[in-house]
């Protein structure tokens, strides 16, 4: 597999969520020129499927930064000429970005090699880049197209000549999300009923999603918390799910409670803390921060709440 990734981090700096690798495609080690037809050496293996009336070379080995060499997809100045991959899946991802290495023959080529996608093999939509022109242009180079790349359990990603001069390659096709969605939580909440707490979550998408757990706390400190409740996540869903869950032994004090979320390999998430005021009610003087400044019952940190009976009490406004 070549070293690919570093120069997509580097290219995608701007980005400091986690990365996953969809598709990563060199087309292996050919030793002579071989049609797609009848080439066996992919590095992707079944669902990933490849098709079309071009071959895979050894010559010409791409040497563009990040790029190590090795087999590349040849197309012919034969508009005529197509190759495809499909049964990618990106269903789990939010954005997904295709990298790749690409050469021309000629310098005055750009970008005749159309990179279109397709989320059901008949409708394309055509990715942007272009290539510079001009002295020292025909060489290999790392792209990456633009466009809206489709979510779906089949993504096909399709490469077409569209020139009759230039000749072009391409090599180290790449396939990354940034913004991988084990769990899409849409609101953690909970509201004070007549003796106990509704606990209620919502999700708008999950894969992998083993299970939740909620934590409480009297104090807000959770190294000392216990569990209230153990629901089962939903696996692998793109539809809206809502959880509750009922907390009945309620202290008279405020109660704070944290959801956690696990995944079927043990990796878990934990989300903000909230709380839910369940201590009898006084009429409240005023509330301040520890500078002794009145803020209002929407300030979010340590306070002192003063009551016209006389009593305080301090604690943490979430």
């Amino acid at each position: 597999m070549k070293n690919f990734l570093l120069f997509f981090v580097v290219l995608l700096s701007q980005f400091t969520l986690s990365q996953s690798t969809i598709l990563s495609e060199n087309f292996g080690s050919p030793t002579v020129t071989t049609s797609i037809s009848t080439y066996t050496g992919w590095q992707s293996t079944s669902p990933i499927t490849f098709d079309g009336n071009v071959d895979v070379r050894n010559t010409l080995p791409s040497n563009n930064s990040g790029a190590s060499g090795g087999g590349n997809v040849f197309f012919t100045s034969n508009p005529s000429r197509v190759f495809t991959i499909s049964g990618i899946n990106t269903s789990m991802y939010s954005e997904v970005y295709l990298v790749l290495s690409h050469f021309k023959s000629r310098n005055d080529a750009s970008n005749q090699l159309l990179i279109e996608v397709s989320s059901n093999g008949s409708n394309y939509t055509p990715l942007s880049y272009t290539r510079p022109t001009g002295t020292g242009t025909s060489n290999w180079r790392t792209i990456l197209p633009t466009g809206n790349i489709p979510i779906t359990n089949n993504l096909r990603i399709r490469f077409r000549q569209n020139s009759n001069q230039s000749e072009f390659r391409i090599d180290d096709v790449q396939l990354y999300s940034v913004t991988s969605l084990p769990v899409e939580l849409t609101y953690f909440d909970g509201v004070k009923q007549d003796g106990f707490n509704l606990l209620k979550w919502q999700t708008s998408s999950e894969h992998n999603s083993s299970h939740f757990i909620v934590e409480k706390s009297i104090t807000g400190d959770f190294n000392n918390s216990s569990i209230i409740g153990n629901l089962m996540g939903s696996g692998n869903s793109q539809e809206i799910i809502d959880y509750d869950l009922l907390d009945m032994k309620v202290e008279p004090t405020i109660n704070y409670y944290r959801l956690i979320q696990y995944d079927f390999d043990g990796e878990y998430k934990v989300y903000p803390i909230i709380a839910i005021d369940n201590r009898v009610h006084k009429d409240i003087e005023r509330i301040v921060d520890l500078s002794g400044k009145e803020v209002d019952e929407n300030y979010k940190g340590v306070v002192i709440i003063y009551y016209k009976n006389g009593e305080f009490v301090k604690t943490y406004q979430f």
